[in-house]
C-alpha cells in the first residue's frame, strides 16, 4: 500500500503481504478436557456456532468408557437381536451421562474462518488456553514496523494496490500496537465493502 502524508516529498510506498485480518480468539474459560470438536480448519463459521465442548477429566473418562461399550454392542447387534437390547441400554446410559456431565460449550465469538485448532478431542487444556484461532473473510490486513511510517500516518490517506490484479483499495492505518515479539507495528486494514475484495 502507499500512504500519503500530505508532504512535498510525495507519498511513502511500502510493499507488504496482505493476509486475512486477525480476529478474536476462542479461549478456554476454565481447565478441562476437550470432549467434542465440531469444526475443522478452513471451515467457515457464524457468530455463536459451536466450536468445541469441555468437560471435567472424570466425566470425560466415564463418557469414553460408555461410548466404547455402546460401540461394542452396536457392532455385535447388527447380527444378534440379544445384543441389540444391550446396545439400546448402553445408548440410554451414554445419553444420560452426557446430560449429567457439566459441559462447557465454546462458541464462535464472531463470523470468520477457522484458521487453526489449538486442541483436539481428549486434550487437557488450562484456563485461558487458545482453542481456536480465526481469520476474517471480510477484511485483509498487513503489518508495518511503526518506525518506517511517516508522521501522522494514521491520519493520512492510504491506498493499497493489489500486485495480482492491479486494483486499488482505500485502507486505514491503525495506531501502533506491540506484537508478540515486542515490536511496535501498525496495521494496514482494507475493509471488504460491498464485496469489492
Amino acid at each position: 500500500p502507499s500512504t500519503s502524508s500530505g508532504g512535498s516529498s510525495g507519498p511513502a510506498t511500502f510493499a507488504v503481504q496482505l493476509m486475512p485480518a486477525p480476529l478474536p480468539l476462542a479461549s478456554s474459560p476454565e481447565s478441562g478436557v476437550v470432549s467434542e470438536v465440531f469444526v475443522s480448519e478452513g471451515e467457515l463459521v457464524n457468530k455463536g456456532d459451536k466450536l468445541m465442548s469441555l468437560v471435567d477429566p472424570r466425566s470425560f473418562q466415564r463418557l469414553e468408557k460408555l461410548q466404547r461399550e455402546y460401540e461394542r454392542f452396536k457392532k455385535k447387534g447388527r447380527r444378534d437381536t440379544v445384543y441389540r437390547f444391550y446396545m439400546k441400554a448402553a445408548e440410554k446410559k451414554l445419553q444420560s451421562a452426557r446430560r449429567n456431565a457439566r459441559m462447557i460449550m465454546i462458541a464462535a465469538p464472531r463470523a470468520g474462518m477457522v484458521a487453526k485448532l489449538g486442541a483436539k478431542r481428549g486434550d487437557k487444556v488450562e484456563a485461558g488456553a487458545t482453542l481456536v484461532e480465526f481469520s476474517s473473510t471480510d477484511n485483509l490486513a498487513a503489518s508495518l514496523p511503526f518506525r518506517v511510517l511517516p508522521p501522522n500516518a494514521t491520519k493520512a490517506r492510504c491506498t493499497a494496490r493489489s500486485a495480482d490484479t492491479g486494483r486499488s483499495y482505500s485502507c486505514k492505518i491503525s495506531e501502533p500496537v506491540t506484537d508478540k515479539f515486542g515490536q511496535k507495528i501498525s496495521r494496514v486494514l482494507i475493509e471488504n465493502r460491498d464485496g469489492g475484495l
